[in-house]
Order: C-alpha cells, then structure tokens, then sequence
C-alpha cells in the first residue's frame, strides 16, 4: 500500500493479480481495523505499466456490509428471480442501499430482499451508482433490518 485515504487507498505490486481486475469490480478489503474486518470496495483506477507492474485504486464504499438475496416483485420472470445482494448502511441511524447486478433498478420499484431467511418488501429509491457491473440504490428509509 502506497497511499491511504478515509475513502479509499492506492496500491502497487510487481506480480499479476490471481484474478483479472478491470475498474468498476466489486471487491472485499481486509480491513483488520474495524470490527467488522472487511469491507467492500470498487476499483476506481488501475495501472499497469509494461506488464509487470499493477497499480489499483479502490475506493470504500461501505464497511457494514450484509449479504442478502433481492428480487423484483413484478415484472419479468428473470426479475422475479432472487440475485444475490449485498445491504449496506453507511451510519447506524442512515437507511439502507442494496447493490446488486445490472438490470434490477428502477426507481419506485416494490421489490422483497431475503436477509436471514427473514423476507422483507420494501422500494427503490434513488440510483446511487451503476458500473458494468453493479448498481447500487437507495430503498425506503422506513424499514429496519
């Protein structure tokens, strides 16, 4: 690690990623300082310079991450189909975001999250952010999970 943020980090190595990393990837940070001790991030730059060496910059989105599945309520049987989700809350007393893939945002959207075999209906809100590979959004403010 070359450089460190609240938000974010930057990162040098000599040797290739085990796994292909392009911007916009969701990825899990090893944190060891927060007792969660992850939290998630996306790449928001990277550099590779004559092969060898890798630099990447991700970002923190969140470190109270929970996993969850996430399904339209309505719509076509692909959107009716439970994804996999991740919740975050970025205060304690903030509401909720989902991000989840492409395609399962529109704003006002009844949708049912499934988070500990407890199944729970709420609303899209606001599109937060959408990469090729995600999209996060904001869902109603009133429930508590």
């Amino acid at each position: 690690m070359v450089d460190q943020s609240t938000r974010g980090f930057a990162v040098i190595r000599n040797l290739k990623p085990l796994h292909s990393v392009k911007v916009g990837d969701l990825i899990i940070i090893d944190t060891k300082k927060t007792s969660n001790k992850w939290a998630i991030g996306t790449v928001r730059w990277l550099m590779i310079m004559d092969g060898k060496l890798y630099r990447i910059g991700p970002q923190i989105i969140s470190t109270n991450t929970r996993a969850a599945a996430v399904r339209a309520c309505s719509g076509s049987s692909q959107d009716m189909r439970f994804r996999r989700a991740l919740v975050i809350q970025k205060k304690p007393d903030s509401g909720y975001s989902i991000i989840t893939s492409k395609g399962m945002y529109i704003k006002n959207r009844e949708i049912e999250l499934c988070i500990n075999d407890n199944n729970i209906r709420t609303k899209a809100q606001d599109l937060l952010e959408s990469t090729t590979g995600f999209e996060q959004f904001s869902i109603d403010k009133t429930i508590t999970l």
